[in-house]
């Protein structure tokens, strides 16, 4: 019995990290998401769902992807869109897009640098610029994601 019990538990977990590492298909996609429902914490589940949403319609954006992947992209996505929106709320923009925003912040890490000052000369931004820019840097992959802050255990320890 105890053998069994064992057994049980193991191909559950099994199961359960198979499916962040499975390609998201157009075909599968409500039974993966179920599966993933059950094992990821709710607000990373929730960004994951609104991501994939949003890209639905650009089935290049997710070809041979795996839902670890898309969870990763999903996580960075929305930690730059809450900037952007915050920016956009203050109309602090310049009437620049969410894509070209991304973009640039992407291209030259100086620019994290250029939008934490916009934050702080308006006065909406209470993090220091080390937080900021550990937010913003692994949300653009100037720096990699730091093990244990937004993993919540999900992510291989592997170095990317």
């Amino acid at each position: 019995m105890k053998n069994t019990s064992l057994i049980l538990i193991a191909l559950l977990a099994a199961s359960c990290s198979n499916v962040l590492d499975k390609p998201c298909k157009q075909d599968s996609l409500e039974s993966d998401f179920l599966q993933l429902k059950e094992i990821l914490p709710n607000e990373d589940f929730l960004t994951l769902v609104n991501y994939v949403s949003a890209i639905k319609g650009d089935i290049s954006k997710t070809l041979g992807k795996t839902y670890r992947q898309l969870l990763d992209e999903a996580i960075n996505f929305s930690a730059v869109k809450r900037v952007y929106d915050g920016l956009l709320e203050h109309n602090l923009t310049d009437g620049i897009s969410f894509d070209d925003f991304h973009a640039w912040l992407k291209e030259d890490v100086k620019n994290v640098t250029s939008i934490y000052e916009l934050l702080d000369d308006n006065n909406l931004i209470s993090d220091s610029y080390e937080d900021f820019f550990i937010f913003i840097g692994e949300a653009t992959g100037h720096l990699e994601r730091s093990k244990g802050k937004k993993d919540k255990g999900i992510y291989k320890e592997e170095e990317r």
